[in-house]
Order: structure tokens, then sequence, then C-alpha cells
């Protein structure tokens, strides 16, 4: 019976509910910000992308060639669960303007992935 109530109990720990005001992000130049900041925009579009995606890197390199976007529009670059180092390295292998790294969000933990329900990439 004790088993049975242990694994009752760690099943609601693993399931409960994360507070989105309490999971905080870097960019790649250290900033941290919270969900809440991220979503603070009117318009955002989260893009999502790992370095091991060959059809993500040809994305960002479309998308990155300038640093101007739409009007009115926060656009972040959410790197799924890749350490900060393949990430650093890849941004710069690729020379992207700091315009662009500072829109880099570094999603370890998978968390924005899981809010979005991004089964791949």
């Amino acid at each position: 019976m004790k088993r049975v109530i242990i694994i009752f109990l760690l099943i609601c720990w693993c399931l409960a509910p994360v507070n989105a005001q309490a999971v905080r992000f870097s960019n790649l130049n250290g900033q941290e910000f919270s969900y809440q900041e991220l979503m603070s925009a009117p318009k955002t579009v989260f893009l999502a992308w790992a370095v091991w995606c060959v059809y993500c890197r040809r994305e960002l390199e479309r998308i990155t060639k300038q640093c101007e976007f739409f009007e009115d529009v926060e656009v972040y670059f959410i790197n799924v669960g890749d350490k900060k180092s393949a990430v650093k390295k890849f941004v710069d292998s690729r020379g992207y303007k700091d315009c662009i790294r500072e829109k880099i969000i570094l999603d370890r933990d998978l968390f924005i992935a899981k809010k979005f329900n991004i089964t791949g990439i």
C-alpha cells in the first residue's frame, strides 16, 4: 500500500503545473527573461530550432540575414534543448549579428516546447 501511495504522489508531483512566472530563460549574452516577459509584447513569434536540425539551420540562415523583422512584432529564436556551449559554437561559426544573438533564447528544460506542444523539429 505504501508503494502505491508513493507512486501516486510521485506521479502527481511530476504532472503538477509549473508556474510560468517562476521559469527563467537566458540568451547567449547571459541576459535572463521570464516566460511572462517573453510573452508581454502584443505580437510575439517563437521560432523553435535545434543545432542538429538541418532544416532549422537553413531557416535561420534565411531569416537572420537582416536584423529587421516585422514592425511591432517580437521575434525570438527558441533553441530547444541544446547546451549553451553548442548553441554559442554554432552561432559563432555562422557569424550572427548581436541583434540576432540577443533574440536566441535557450530553452534547455523544454518548457516552451511543452507549453506549445512542439513534439518534433
